[in-house]
């Protein structure tokens, strides 16, 4: 295998109850339809636990440690493979502590127009896109953190130029020691 990657939609550990690594195929793990239960259920979740700071810390201290352990199990197994690249979709990479189990970060950035923008979108109202924004690492502390920037304000197959671009400079960047 080349490369990969993953992302937590991906996660079976993420999206059920079952312990990480309890068995079931975790890329049939899709989110939820818009207008389903599940999806309204999941919606109601974010709108508290954004309002609430102590219920997200809770709910993360849950979620948080069981994503974790998908995406490090998944390295795990592309290391046994001799996997040459991965890529690993962390939303909230800084926050939780988790860079330092990678060798290069790429940050995923775009304007705050553009993400009020994309959370309206997703049906969440001025106020709850304010509080899931406020939750995480401003973006310009991100970006000075990060190795490598793609801007997502283009088409998809500018992005997918950008990525191309980060991979195909990677020889060199990468020693092994961690993806």
């Amino acid at each position: 295998m080349a490369s990969a990657w993953w992302t937590p939609t991906n996660c079976a550990a993420a999206r059920s109850t079952r312990p990480a690594g309890a068995g079931g195929n975790s890329s049939r793990v899709r989110p939820p339809s818009p207008g389903s239960r599940r999806h309204l259920a999941t919606r109601r979740t974010g709108a508290h636990r954004f309002r609430l700071r102590t219920d997200r810390k809770k709910l993360e201290a849950i979620l948080h440690p069981r994503i974790r352990a998908g995406w490090r199990a998944q390295l795990e197994t592309w290391r046994k493979e001799d996997c040459a690249l991965a890529l690993v979709v962390i939303p909230l990479l800084f926050e939780t502590g988790a860079e330092s189990h990678f060798e290069k970060i790429i940050c995923c950035a775009c304007s705050a127009a553009a993400q009020h923008e994309r959370l309206t979108a997703r049906g969440w109202n001025v106020e709850q896109g304010r509080q899931r924004i406020a939750a995480q690492l401003p973006v310009a502390q991100k970006i000075v953190r990060s190795h490598f920037v793609l801007w997502t304000e283009g088409s998809l197959a500018s992005h997918a130029r950008q990525v191309e671009l980060v991979c195909a400079g990677s020889d060199g960047f990468f020693t092994g020691d961690k993806f």
